[in-house]
């Protein structure tokens, strides 16, 4: 565990590097389940596999960083991708800047 962040992978066995939470919430309780502390990005190794998405959705973190550094503002993000809102936007900024210091 690193920074005070806990990570679970297939079976609850720690992971290192994640930097999703499961403190506060298991989700499911399935294996291989990790949920973010703000309940808006999971990484489940069933979905995309364990690629960290908008909970909900199968949208990557990765692509919403993506449109924002390439100049998108959040609402012309969540025009692209109107299942989202700004808070998933938000907790996606959140998680790349804890997967920067981890």
């Amino acid at each position: 565990m690193t920074g005070g962040l806990a990570t679970a992978g297939f079976c609850g066995q720690p992971v290192a590097g994640n930097p999703a939470s499961i403190d506060k919430h298991h989700g499911s309780g399935s294996p291989g389940v990790t949920v973010d502390i703000v309940d808006r990005v999971v990484v489940d190794y069933r979905i995309m596999g364990g690629v960290p998405c908008v909970r909900g959705t199968r949208i990557p973190v990765v692509t919403i960083v993506g449109l924002l550094s390439e100049g998108l503002s959040p609402a012309e993000v969540i025009a692209d991708y109107p299942q989202i809102v700004q808070d998933d936007v938000l907790a996606c900024l959140r998680y790349a800047a804890r997967s920067l210091d981890a």
